[in-house]
This record gives C-alpha cells, structure tokens and sequence, in this order.
C-alpha cells in the first residue's frame, strides 16, 4: 500500500486524503495544528511548526510520494527530501508559483497574457516605482498574500500615501520587503481553469469555471462559466500552455481576468489576449486543488481531488468534463453562518426543504470565524439563473439561522 504525504491538513487536504483512500492508499499529514480538519481524521500525523526541517524530514520518510496543499511552504529546506520521497507539483515550478515576482516574470518570458507591472525590492525602491507608475494600480507583496491580504489598491495620490505609510510600519528595519506593481484593469468576469497533468506527460482539462468574489473571498463558482464558447475554449487553451511551461505533474489552477475590450476611440490595453470582445489575462496559479474547483465533485465525472490522487499513484485519468446539461453553482459557507461564540455546527435539516442541493461539505473546523472558510454547498438547475437561486436559497435559509 503506497502512502501520500500531505503538506497541510486543511480541508483541501482533507478532500484530497478521501480520495487517496478510495484508491487503496495511505495518507501522512504534517501541519502545525492538531486541530486542523486533516489531521483530525487521518491515522498518521506529524504536527510542528513550518521551520521544524527535522521532523518534515521524518514525515517526508513516511511516505512514498509527498504534494501540498498550499503554497506557503518553503522550497529550498524541502529540496534534499524531494531525494527521498518525490514532491509533486515539483519544487521548482512552486518556487515561481509562490512569488508574485516569480509569477509575472515567468508570464512575461512566456509571452502569457499579462497585466502591466513592476517589481521592486525595499520600501525606498516602491516610493521611487511608484511615483512614475501610472494610477491607478495595486500593489501586492511578493509573498504570502491571499484572499486579498497583502493587496493595495491606488486610485489617488492619497490612497499611495497611506499605503507607504502602512508598508513601512509593517516592514521592520532588519527585514527585506518585496512587492510588484500591477496596472489596474476593469475586470468584467473572473473564470478559473484546472489542468490535470499525469506524471507521463498526458494532460487533461477540466470545464472553465465562472468566479464571484465578495469582500476578496471566492463566494461562488458556476459551471459552465457564462462567457461565451470561444472565450471558454481560449481559457482553456492558454491554461494548458502555462501547464506545459511549467512542466507541472499534478493540478494547475489558473485564475484568469476578463476585461472587455475598449471603444475603438479608447486605447487598447497592452499585454492581454483577445478574443471577440474580451481582452484575457492570467491573475495567478495555484499548483493544488483549488476552491472553484470544489464543484467538480457534482459537476463532473471525476473531482479534482479525485483527478490528484489518480496522478500522485499513477493511475489513469478518465474522463474529467461535465456530467449533464444542467448548471451547478458552488457556494462558499464562512463563518458568518454561524453562531458566535457557540460549537462550529450547522442545521442541516433545512435540506428536506432543498431537493436541488446536491451536497454541503463541512470542514469540521472547531471555530467559526467571519471570513473563514467553513465549509461550501452545491446545488443545481437546469439552467443557470435556477442553479443560482437554487444555491443561494439554501445559503440564506443557513443564514437566518445564525
């Protein structure tokens, strides 16, 4: 029986660890947290802290193949141990995934579409950069940034003030600090792409997935993505590009931004890919199962967590698209739909009364938090304003209750 080592035990470990086990195999966590919804469950846990390369090593020893579920874990400590036991996706393609920097410069000498940007090192370096960058544009950290952490919006010269002034009381004198400088673009639809990559090469897609954000936060993902077919079809196209550039051997996910090309009297935006009336841009990647892809576990005949697991035990990838004509909507449960102060538990019963929701996953996270994500549901209609207000129906039932 092999075993699966896991990098994390949040819940994007703990899907991926039920498909592992479906398959036959064993899975060994490490994560920090004994409490985390992972290391809750699985039968073999290592818990330390991130700079513990001692015991990562002997987790790394106990298993035959290791994968992450996030980014935030450094490369360079983990490279001998990839001698070991293999890390896939590999490092290499993780340390530019994790960087910001590393991100762009890697689109950029890909010729992948791209927002305008520039990268700058120290808080002296951002106030000379951005005095000549034109407004507006955001600034994001290099590293560690997500949900919208680390991510500074400037419209005016006010709003770049009081963000210097907020960097520099974050950055301490004895520590480096690294950002990038992205052009601001009216995005007019957000969509995702996961490429599933076996280790022998072949690659496969799943559908293009549609993405509201509120507050920064993933709130829902609708498939199929409500753009039009060309558009779905060049997402795909430029994500599997990106997939074989980075030689990933695993899951990539491809966050993308549609813009809607401008007036032939309005200038056209550089760096982005046309196609109709969209200009496309790839945002980011994340190298892992990712939360618009939790609709793949209703929406298609193979989850991607399913779609892992398969490729970490070599075994075939079968069919990973739709499974139906009708429309799925996923939505994201935080911790707002819970109680405060009160045990991380939900009133399931209100599904008697919503026949198309086709699942909720809780997390099985001991505290609620407003933001935090908690658990995520999915419903379907036969159409996608049905679909919608299928999973938004149930959401506000949950909602009352809290």
């Amino acid at each position: 029986m092999k075993t699966v080592g896991i990098l994390g035990g949040g819940q994007l470990g703990l899907m991926l660890a039920n498909s592992i086990y479906t398959c036959g195999a064993d899975v060994v966590v490490y994560d920090p947290d004994p409490s985390a919804p992972l290391c809750r469950h699985a039968a073999k846990v290592f818990n330390g802290s991130w700079t513990d390369y001692a015991l990562i090593e002997k987790f790394v020893r106990a298993a035959d193949i290791v994968t992450y579920e996030f980014e935030n874990v450094e490369c360079a400590p983990l490279r001998p141990l990839a001698e070991i036991s293999p890390i896939y996706p590999k490092l290499d393609l993780l340390a530019i995934t994790q960087n910001r920097i590393n991100e762009k410069t890697f689109l950029k000498e890909n010729r992948l579409p791209h927002v305008r940007f520039a990268t700058v090192e120290g808080t002296k370096e951002l106030e000379e950069v951005t005095a000549k960058f034109p407004l507006p544009f955001v600034i994001k950290t290099a590293r560690g940034g997500y949900d919208g952490k680390g991510q500074y919006l400037i419209r005016t010269e006010q709003e770049l003030a009081d963000a210097l002034t907020t960097l520099k009381k974050l950055v301490k004198d004895n520590q480096s600090f690294s950002a990038i400088l992205e052009e601001f673009i009216t995005v007019a639809d957000e969509v995702s792409c996961i490429v599933a990559r076996e280790l022998n090469g072949k690659i496969s897609s799943f559908p293009v997935f549609e993405n509201h954000h509120r507050n920064h936060i993933l709130d829902k993902t609708i498939v199929p993505a409500g753009v039009p077919e060309a558009v779905r079809d060049k997402v795909k196209e430029i994500a599997e590009e990106a997939a074989l550039a980075l030689d990933v051997q695993g899951l990539l996910t491809t966050e993308f931004f549609l813009a809607r090309r401008p007036h032939k009297e309005e200038k056209e935006l550089e760096y982005g890919t046309v196609c109709g009336d969209y200009l496309i841009y790839i945002n980011e990647f994340a190298p892992r199962p990712h939360n618009s892809g939790h609709i793949t576990r209703n929406a298609c005949h193979m989850s991607q967590f399913d779609a892992l697991a398969r490729i970490l035990l070599d075994i075939p990838l079968t069919d990973i698209s739709c499974n139906s004509d009708n429309t799925h909507c996923m939505v994201n449960i935080l911790g707002d739909s819970f109680e405060e102060d009160s045990p991380a538990q939900l009133d399931l019963s209100l599904l008697a009364d919503h026949a198309n929701v086709a699942e909720v996953v809780l997390y099985g996270k001991l505290k609620a938090r407003p933001g935090r994500k908690m658990g995520h549901l999915v419903a379907w209609g036969k159409d996608r304003e049905a679909a919608i207000e299928n999973a938004q129906s149930f959401k506000r039932s949950l909602d009352q209750l809290s």
